[in-house]
């Protein structure tokens, strides 16, 4: 499978934004690799896209119980907001792997000179814009340990 590179101006804001959200919200990187990586194993299969959403629906519901940290849950709730912005391209899973591919190296690249600011025009540093950043205190069910 060969990944075309084709973005048009839409799918760069696109990407743009997954990025600048999951920044914001600290959101480790190495999890949206493994979204990525889970679009791009089923990405031939019919209905991809939306297959997608449904992995990521998964992953929150069920995240607890697969969590590798205590904040894991949240990096997969922050992982399926900011992919909302997919929906539109749930049809052609290669430009959702393009977006993707390309919001994870820009997330690097946010962290390490900051994100724009609401407007754009200028850099900011990452701890200055947290409050732009949606709550994380959202009570979950324990998962039940016997």
């Amino acid at each position: 499978m060969e990944i075309p590179n084709n973005l048009q101006d839409e799918h760069w804001k696109v990407a743009h934004k997954i990025a600048q959200s999951l920044v914001l919200n600290k959101t480790d990187v190495n999890e949206l690799e493994k979204a990525i990586a889970y679009l791009r194993a089923n990405s031939e299969q019919p209905k991809a896209g939306a297959k997608f959403f449904n992995y990521l629906s998964i992953l929150v519901k069920n995240g607890e119980y697969i969590s590798h940290s205590n904040k894991t849950v949240e990096y997969y709730e922050s992982i399926a907001e900011a992919c909302q912005q997919l929906q539109p391209y749930k049809h052609d899973a290669l430009l959702m792997i393009q977006i993707l591919g390309w919001a994870k190296r820009l997330m690097r690249y946010y962290r390490k000179v900051g994100v724009p600011d609401v407007q754009g025009d200028r850099l900011t540093d990452v701890k200055s814009v947290q409050a732009l950043a949606r709550p994380k205190n959202i009570e979950r069910p324990q998962p039940h340990r016997k």
